[in-house]
């Protein structure tokens, strides 16, 4: 609405602008006498006299104008002003008045209350009326009164939610709905989530929802059985203790901790995990009563055979087990692992258990056929004969591990690549006997191999990578380190290398210079790693990494 304010603006300034317009008027004459304004004198020329009197002469020549146009424009201009005003001024009251907010705010209003208002008084106390009048004089008034109180309850919620506000009781993210918060909280990690617990009583009822906290992850802790009780409420379906320490936990802690996981926890992860209770057969034995576990992970702590013998037996169906640094790990727990979980089992993990021996790998690939990673590298008791009559049954394997493996031949590669058609990561680090022969069959049978490793192998030549690079145009990852390859090899990569690579260890190469690098990452756009220890003619990497920043280079000059 115009308000009275605004009208009595109006006016003045209206009134306010009639003498300019007519005094610009008279000045725009051409020549002959502007008619008086009421109240106005004849206006004659001035002359000034020798004698400096001034005195009026209407028979004097009178002065000459300006030019007509400027006037003209300067006086359209100043006559439009008080027009902009009001222009202006009823641009600003009808947005004012139809504001989508305002709108928005009183239709709401008007929607909420409309349909419970009572009937208006007027129209049931008005006789003689139709029945549409009756209608139209009961929508006008209620529609004033609805308009009124919505507008009335509004003030009322909004004053009452800006003083709970003022005074600490309620803030506005208190409203929004709690799978909201869910999701929000879902992002962080476990100790943010348990600093927002803290925040408010809300905050810590909704954080105590399971959905949260179906992976816990704790690293490097000092764990207590209060710890291992509040995580057993939480029910999680996958647990990692990574590097833990376990001085105050008892056997009755793990105890209970499994025992309220029994249906829910399916991963369970305590990598070296060290000191009292918290070591690799305690927590197998504890972890007995959850049959439903298919990963678990050993990795690096005191496991022996019947520690192994005991969560076989015990688990439904085990698909993944880690046990790498496992070296009480013998042939009889493999064996009893193999029997049990043979048609299941599709990761097995035993780098470093150096006590494994021939016969045990023979029985195990005998039942597990459906293996898709195996890792037994360092585990320098099998032999090259064992590794090519068990290649046969390892056709499902994927991610072959054998560094270390120092009795591996030539032939017996050649074997596992005839058989293992979908390898697509093969390490053979630190394996002496293995040559270009082998690596060149690896180039003409997998052209899709994405990861190979090879570091150490000194009868490894520039021949071999001129192959890889020409065959194998899927590499992610390669590692030529320490072998007999040259800067000839890094030319060849640059030239017709895979352009998938994103990371390449070249430690000890010798004859690499920065030219060589900088046409590898120019070819390379993915690389994303380089390795260049003991590269002594390269000296000056700022220049490469300025030009590829998000290069990550690894040398003796870092």
């Amino acid at each position: 609405m115009l308000s009275s304010l605004h009208l009595s603006l109006l006016i003045t300034l209206i009134n306010i602008s009639r003498r300019p317009l007519a005094s610009i008027t008279r000045l725009l004459t051409n020549g002959n006498p502007p008619s008086r304004l009421p109240g106005e004198e004849k206006v004659m020329p001035l002359i000034i006299q020798s004698n400096l009197s001034v005195q009026w002469d209407a028979t004097a020549t009178r002065l000459p104008l300006p030019p007509r146009p400027p006037l003209m424009l300067i006086g359209f201009i100043i006559s439009s002003i008080p027009l902009m005003v009001v222009v202006i001024l009823t641009m600003v009251i009808k947005v004012q008045i139809h504001h989508p907010k305002l709108l928005a705010r009183k239709t709401a209003g008007k929607s909420h209350v409309l349909n419970q208002w009572p009937l208006s008084s007027r129209c049931l106390k008005s006789e003689g009326t139709t029945d549409l009048e009756k209608s139209t004089l009961w929508k006008e008034d209620n529609e004033v009164s609805c308009w009124e109180s919505a507008e009335s309850e509004n003030v009322d919620a909004f004053e009452s939610e800006l003083t709970k506000w003022h005074n600490g009781d309620v803030y506005p993210w208190h409203h929004l709905p709690e799978e909201i918060w869910l999701n929000v909280f879902s992002f962080l990690g476990n100790h943010d989530r348990f600093q927002c617990s803290l925040v408010s009583k809300q905050f810590h009822r909704i954080l105590q929802d399971e959905s949260l906290w179906r992976h816990i992850t704790l690293s490097k802790k000092m764990l207590q059985d209060a710890w291992l009780m509040r995580i057993a409420h939480l029910h999680p379906s996958s647990l990692e203790l990574i590097q833990c320490y376990g001085d105050e936990v008892t056997a009755a802690g793990l105890t209970y901790l499994f025992k309220h996981c029994t249906n829910s926890l399916l991963k369970l992860r305590f990598s070296r995990c060290s000191r009292g209770q918290l070591t690799g057969d305690n927590i197998l034995l504890a972890s007995t009563v959850c049959r439903n576990l298919t990963h678990v992970d050993a990795s690096w702590c005191t496991v022996t055979d019947s520690g192994l013998s005991a969560i076989a037996k015990s688990c439904d169906r085990l698909e993944s087990l880690c046990l790498n640094g496992c070296g009480l790990i013998a042939d009889n727990g493999l064996k009893t692992l193999a029997t049990l979980h043979g048609k299941s089992l599709k990761e097995l993990e035993m780098f470093g258990c150096f006590n494994i021996t021939s016969r045990g790998i023979r029985h195990l690939a005998s039942i597990c056929q459906n293996l898709r990673t195996l890792q037994l590298g360092q585990c320098y008791r099998i032999t090259d004969s064992c590794i090519a009559q068990v290649s046969s049954s390892l056709c499902c394997v994927e991610n072959l591990d054998l560094r270390g493996c120092k009795q591996i031949k030539d032939t017996c590669i050649e074997k596992i690549v005839n058989h293992c058609s979908r390898l697509q990561t093969l390490a053979l680090a630190n394996c002496p006997n293995i040559s270009n022969n082998a690596m060149q069959k690896i180039a003409s049978t997998l052209p899709g191999i994405r990861s190979i490793d090879v570091c150490g192998c000194r009868l490894i030549t520039d021949e071999s990578i001129n192959r890889l690079a020409t065959n194998c145009r899927q590499l992610v990852y390669l590692d030529i380190s320490s072998t007999g390859c040259t800067y000839k090899s890094v030319c060849r990569l640059a030239e017709q290398g895979s352009t998938d690579l994103e990371t390449l260890k070249l430690n000890f190469i010798t004859g690499i210079t920065e030219s060589n690098l900088k046409r590898l990452t120019n070819h390379c756009k993915r690389l994303t790693t380089l390795h260049l220890y003991g590269c002594k003619r390269v000296k000056n990497l700022e220049r490469l990494q300025a030009l590829h920043p998000k290069l990550i280079i690894e040398s003796d000059k870092n």
